[in-house]
């Protein structure tokens, strides 16, 4: 479900997809380096689940604090991110 998200970001001219994984430690330990505007994470990981990862990404000992996103489940995030994009049939 992941590839979904990332490929509509990836298309936008001022966006960069630095990474994906289903491991929340990973994608800690992925992210860190690039310091995100914005970290996207299903709630459902692997190891650390998605309010883990935005609660260290949010934290103080982060490099450089970001928003996060946590979608709810991954069969439904293709609806959170309609609706991120305003999109009606995403209700």
């Amino acid at each position: 479900m992941r590839d979904g998200p990332a490929g509509a970001l990836a298309r936008e001219p001022d966006i960069d997809v630095v990474a994906t994984t289903g491991d929340g430690t990973d994608a800690l330990a992925l992210a860190g380096p690039y310091t995100p505007d914005v970290l996207i994470a299903d709630i459902r990981l692997v190891r650390r689940s998605g309010l883990e990862v935005a609660a260290e990404a949010t934290g103080p000992a982060w490099p450089a604090p970001c928003p996060c996103l946590s979608a709810p489940e991954t069969g439904r995030s293709w609806r959170c991110w309609r609706r991120l994009r305003g999109d009606r049939a995403g209700r």
